[in-house]
């Protein structure tokens, strides 16, 4: 019997995985002419549009064509996408530009200081590569733009991005409980891939990199049951979790 959290996953479209692993993801690598690279990236209506530096920003544009791909969901595949980059406006990247650095003025070392443009990526073809496989599904541009993310993945990575930045140290908390390791072993621990089987956590401390994942006892069927369920399976580390989601 199929479960009912593989049957939600199994009944996405190959359009459906692609949009929902684009909004899962906040990083993607790019490919434009001879010139590679990764970018930071949020997405509108499907379209990414990447957070560049002024030289990577040229080198896009000066490319016009390329390739972008969002890393591996595990349960979702690997997404690529090939298209058109294109400029935004400075009276509509600015803004968004300074919203950013906003957002981010606490962090030391952070990326978002580096951020002088916003290329946009106009999608031509998309394919999706599933779990385990090595062949490509391909999906028609109509397809991909009538299709919208899973709203329990949507809803999860917006999660993820705010306990990611704003509660680091309570993760760490998390992570020592449920490892059993000291709190001051773990260097840095963060939120990964979230959908309605549960979500990853990933640890990085003394003894190496560790990915664990913590399923839900009860897959969630909308936002609300999502946050709940992350609260109480936060809450089973022994750390007295009660930070708001």
């Amino acid at each position: 019997m199929v479960s009912s959290v593989g049957s939600r996953l199994i009944q996405l479209s190959f359009a459906e995985r692609a949009r929902s692993a684009l909004s899962a993801s906040s990083t993607l690598a790019w490919a434009a002419g001879d010139e590679a690279g990764t970018a930071l990236y949020y997405q509108e209506c499907g379209s990414p549009i990447l957070l560049t530096d002024d030289e990577v920003a040229d080198e896009l544009l000066f490319a016009g064509c390329g390739r972008i791909e969002m890393g591996l969901h595990p349960r979702l595949g690997l997404v690529r996408l090939v298209g058109q980059f294109w400029p935004l406006a400075d009276t509509e990247a600015v803004p968004k530009i300074e919203a950013i650095r906003r957002d981010h003025q606490d962090c030391s070392h952070c990326v978002s200081r580096r951020i002088t443009r916003l290329i946009g990526f106009h999608v031509v073809t998309a394919a999706i590569r599933l779990p385990g496989e090595t062949e490509y599904h391909p999906i028609t541009v109509d397809e991909y733009a009538m299709a919208g993310p899973d709203p329990i993945i949507a809803a999860g990575a917006v999660i993820a991005a705010h306990l990611n930045a704003d509660h680091a140290d309570e993760l760490r908390a998390v992570s020592a409980g449920l490892l059993g390791v000291p709190h001051d072993a773990v260097a840095g621990a963060s939120i990964g891939a979230i959908d309605c089987g549960g979500f990853e956590l990933e640890t990085v401390g003394g003894f190496g990199g560790q990915m664990v994942f913590i399923p839900f006892p009860h897959p969630p069927a909308d936002e609300r049951e999502l946050q709940r369920a992350l609260r109480l399976a936060l809450d089973d580390s022994g750390t007295g979790w009660t930070t708001c989601l």
